[in-house]
């Protein structure tokens, strides 16, 4: 099969310049065919009565799902629910946004 185009191995140099391009040219090209496209980080925090952080979740939205990056609590708030919670408040959000899905990393 004859190619009119050819494959190299970027340099360090470029990765974030290409890998950047890349990212937009896939977004225009997902956005003809999904509503749901933006990428928006979702932050949730949980803070114990003194404002100390005791939990969170981390995440984005795009291409209609939620993708978790995140997700710790405290040793000493853990099997209380506040897990179960941060969760339920980022996919609640990822609904608003249109999602679908959600993916744990």
């Amino acid at each position: 099969m004859q190619r009119d185009h050819a494959i190299t191995e970027e340099p360090a140099t470029s990765h974030e310049r290409v890998s950047t391009d890349l990212e937009r040219r896939l977004r225009q090209t997902l956005a003809s065919i999904n509503t749901q496209t933006e990428n928006t980080s979702v932050v949730f925090a949980a803070r114990d009565t003194m404002g100390n952080l005791v939990g969170g979740v981390c995440g984005a939205t795009s291409y209609g799902w939620l993708l978790v990056k995140i997700l710790w609590v405290g040793e000493a708030q853990r099997r209380t629910g506040i897990g179960t919670a941060l969760l339920q408040e980022a996919e609640a959000k990822a609904r608003q946004s249109g999602c679908h899905g959600a993916w744990l990393d």
